[in-house]
């Protein structure tokens, strides 16, 4: 069972190209799931932090009104 995700799999779970991960880790980390901090270490993501931010900005319907 896999806990973390690497840029690579988190490009490929977002459904975005490895570079704009890398980009967004610099330059604007707030348009990503909040990543591990290992000192020294690669860019890391907890595959629950990244579900659970994935639900968070998934667009939803709005609701209909039945009449």
């Amino acid at each position: 069972m896999k806990l973390t995700l690497d840029s690579k799999g988190l490009a490929e779970a977002l459904s975005i190209p490895v570079a704009t991960i890398h980009q967004y880790a610099s330059k604007y980390p707030e348009k990503l799931p909040p990543r591990l901090n290992y000192p020294g270490r690669r860019l890391l993501w907890s595959v629950k932090d990244v579900e659970a931010w994935v639900e968070q900005h998934r667009s939803r319907p709005e609701p209909t009104l039945a009449v």
